[in-house]
């Protein structure tokens, strides 16, 4: 039984429904710390059906540029349920497009920066067959600004919602906070690639600490976006509680840390976020 359990969450973490869930967790939140309430749309399809898409063909493209030496235990994984991978980037692709057409002008048009950087950082286009994300030190970056764009900007730009440039730099600063682990995580990986990322250029000790500094600014933010525009008052408790594990998590990351620390645990806090915001709304409503 425990290998069955073992088994169906490993297929849900690395088939990429997770990360799906995640992206919308997160977009949710950010409607929650704005209208203290989920505003339910075609952009929720959208978002989860394009996070499918976009992890599925880079983790597919990743496992086909890693040489025999460089697989590890995760790419081993990836390359069993490839036939599952590339169904769900398939079925990811096609409700994309469909979603797509039921939003509005605006949002169509807003959606086409991050979909540029998409498709970059995951097609190699360069003569090297470089992709964005073989380029020094801009991987975190970009996977933070598609993040916090897609889940503030696209969603609110046309409500002109109050503080929004706040609620982006919070989400952004977040991201960062809970994506530099991942690059610990590859540190080994990035050097043999040549790939210099922020671990590989200042060493894991100091790229923790970094982490550290972008959840506290992030949670800075967040306060006064929360007491100074939203006025959602009753998110304050949730939100740090939120914040607090995501600190405790960071806490535990090190250079050769179970993955599920990094895809299931730190991933998760955009999960966790959202149902401590979505309970204080709940009970203290």
């Amino acid at each position: 039984m425990t290998f069955m359990l073992k088994r169906i969450l490993n297929l849900f973490l690395y088939s990429n429904v997770f990360i799906a869930v995640c992206a919308v967790s997160l977009l949710w939140s950010s409607e929650l710390l704005a209208f203290q309430e989920v505003v339910l749309s075609p952009f929720d399809g959208l978002v989860f059906a394009a996070s499918l898409f976009v992890y599925s063909a880079h983790r597919l493209v990743g496992i086909h540029k890693q040489k025999a030496a460089q697989v590890n235990k995760r790419h081993a994984l990836i390359q069993r349920i490839e036939p599952l991978v590339i169904g769900l980037a398939s079925l990811g692709l096609i409700a994309s497009v469909f979603f797509f057409f039921g939003l509005s002008d605006m949002q169509q048009v807003l959606l086409v920066f991050p979909a540029v950087v998409s498709i970059a950082y995951i097609v190699p286009f360069s003569r090297n067959g470089k992709r964005l994300r073989d380029y020094p030190f801009i991987k975190v970056f970009l996977i933070a600004y598609t993040w916090a764009w897609v889940t503030v900007i696209v969603p609110m730009w046309e409500l002109q919602v109050d503080g929004l440039w706040w609620l982006f730099f919070e989400r952004f600063f977040f991201i960062l906070a809970i994506t530099l682990p991942f690059d610990i995580r590859d540190i080994l990986l990035d050097r043999r690639q040549e790939v210099k990322t922020i671990p590989v250029l200042i060493g894991t000790k100091r790229t923790k600490k970094l982490s550290f500094l972008m959840l506290g600014i992030s949670l800075m933010i967040g306060i006064i976006y929360l007491l100074a525009f939203s006025l959602q008052y009753k998110m304050l408790n949730g939100y740090l509680v939120a914040g607090l594990y995501t600190f405790f998590l960071l806490r535990k990351v090190r250079k050769g840390a179970p993955d599920y620390l990094f895809t299931g645990y730190l991933d998760g806090t955009m999960i966790v976020q959202f149902v401590l915001l979505q309970a204080f709304v709940y009970f203290f409503n």
